[in-house]
Order: C-alpha cells, then structure tokens, then sequence
C-alpha cells in the first residue's frame, strides 16, 4: 500500500503480467506466492507499506527471473 504518494507494481505469473499504480493508503495489493514482481516508479516521497505473512528470509525468494520461469514449470520423471 502506498502510505504517501504513489508507486507502480509489476505482476507476472508466468503466463500474463499486469502492473498496478498504488496511491492511497486505502488500497492495497495481494501478491501471492511464486508471482514475480517489481516495485517501481517511486514519487518523490513516497512510503511503502508492506504487510507480510513471516519473517523476511532472503533465502525464500528468487532473485532470477529465468529460475522464477522454471520454477514454475511442471516437473517431469
């Protein structure tokens, strides 16, 4: 949620994206797992709220897109 002023964020699920402008505490973004996304086009100001489910663990999130892509493919045997 944008607490002050407004920023953009870029959803991608491996199949479609979608990018969303936040600029109001009263709107807010659900952004599940394995969902890439960027956060960006900050104005001047601006404050981002985040709410999370744990602990921050950086060890929890890709840092790759191209391993995010395969990590959603099905796995084969």
């Amino acid at each position: 949620m944008a607490l002050v002023g407004r920023f953009k964020v870029a959803v991608n699920n491996g199949d479609s994206s979608r990018v969303f402008e936040l600029e109001s505490p009263n709107q807010g973004l659900y952004v599940p797992p394995l969902v890439w996304h960027d956060v960006y086009g900050f104005a001047p100001g601006s404050v981002c709220g985040v709410i999370a489910s744990g602990r921050y663990n950086p060890d929890d999130y890709y840092r790759v897109y191209e391993e995010f892509l395969h990590a959603l493919r099905p796995q084969t045997f």
